[in-house]
């Protein structure tokens, strides 16, 4: 009932204002035929597999940030999708409940 797409990147670059790193984990899509918990629950066990995961949404896209917020993602910077449509930049980190 869930889809998650993403990349692993072959090298650091930069989403937005913000650096990633070789490594990192760059979300790009996440989907769900169900609005019944299932996609956290699949969001949450991803985490476990991927220390740090980076993506991109549109900043108009509240319903999107209010979940990704509620999966323990933090805004951390800005971005442009096609150059001209704003969106923010969020971050999870699997060890960030021991050290942050």
């Amino acid at each position: 009932d869930v889809v998650i797409t993403y990349s692993i990147n072959r090298r650091a670059h930069k989403i937005g204002d913000v650096n990633t790193f070789k490594g990192d984990c760059i979300l790009h899509q996440i989907g769900s035929k169900n609005q019944n918990g299932s996609a956290s629950r699949v969001l949450q066990k991803f985490f476990k597999e991927h220390r740090r995961v980076f993506l991109g949404v549109h900043n108009s896209n509240k319903i999107a940030k209010k979940f990704y917020e509620k999966n323990n993602m933090k805004l951390v910077g800005h971005m442009t999708f096609k150059t001209t449509i704003p969106g923010d930049v969020y971050f999870h980190d699997n060890l960030q409940g021991i050290f942050g």
